[in-house]
């Protein structure tokens, strides 16, 4: 409808019947400009001051009526004209405020954003968050309770394993195993360099997974395989500093175990 297509370049539902009726009946008082466009006289006589002041109308003296002409339709490129005007002006405007903005920023960025994960599926959302953002040029570095691991995801290695490798994700790994070290849990085709602590000694049951996204943010992705499954991820740089100098200590205290 014609209507909705003049709302569209910025005309009210009410400016856009009045002008249509304007336009159709050519030259005519306000009564039957109103009659026509079905509204009130009054709220006509607003609407027609209104497009007079867009150019899109024109009065018209004759005798003491004053009657009202619709201009011609190429004219409602005054409305583009306008809009595009007030969008300069905003641009204007955000541009001054800017660093204001980036101040208040740059504040709340140095708080760890947190976000909360509950269940399988949000489980898997934290593992879908590092293998699609994880940045391939930063080592991963992490501790897993693989026995608690593949209870949850029992094709962990041919699924997620396949992924981040096939993303040229290097990742090093401190981990526990009942049994004993994995064969093959270091191995230079899932370009992981995996160390083994034993559980009775560290019994860790949670996983947690220290990376950096494309955007440089550094992340740390805690998880929790036993009882209600849940996970959090932490962004922030100095958190995750103090956690990789950990995972460091612990790597190299994790060598005397793994031969």
């Amino acid at each position: 409808m014609l209507e909705r297509d003049l709302e569209k370049l910025g005309l009210s539902p009410k400016e856009s019947r009045v002008y249509l009726a304007t336009l159709e009946l050519g030259q005519d008082t306000v009564q039957n400009i109103a009659k026509k466009a079905k509204i009130r006289r009054p709220t006509t006589y607003v609407i027609l001051d209104s497009l007079l002041k867009m150019g899109l109308v024109t009065t018209v003296e004759e005798g003491k009526k004053t009657l009202y002409a619709a201009e011609a339709p190429e004219q409602l490129d005054i409305l583009l004209k306008k809009q595009e005007d007030d969008i300069e002006t905003m641009r204007g405007q955000l541009k001054g405020i800017i660093p204001d903005l980036r101040a208040i920023y740059n504040l709340s960025s140095e708080k760890p954003r947190v976000k909360f994960y509950e269940g399988k599926e949000g489980i898997v959302a934290m593992v879908e968050d590092f293998l699609r953002n994880a940045d391939p040029k930063t080592e991963s570095l992490g501790f897993t309770p693989l026995d608690e691991l593949l209870k949850v995801f029992p094709d962990w290695e041919e699924q997620n394993t396949q992924r981040r490798a096939g993303r040229d994700i290097k990742s090093r790994l401190i981990y526990t195993r009942a049994e004993g070290p994995l064969p093959g849990a270091t191995s230079q085709q899932a370009k992981r360099n995996a160390r083994y602590v034993p559980f009775n000694k560290y019994p860790i049951t949670g996983g947690l997974t220290l990376y950096k996204d494309t955007q440089k943010n550094s992340k740390i992705a805690m998880l929790s395989y036993r009882g209600q499954l849940m996970g959090v991820i932490i962004e922030n740089e100095e958190l995750y500093k103090t956690m990789k100098t950990i995972f460091e200590l612990a790597w190299e205290g994790a060598a005397k175990y793994t031969k």
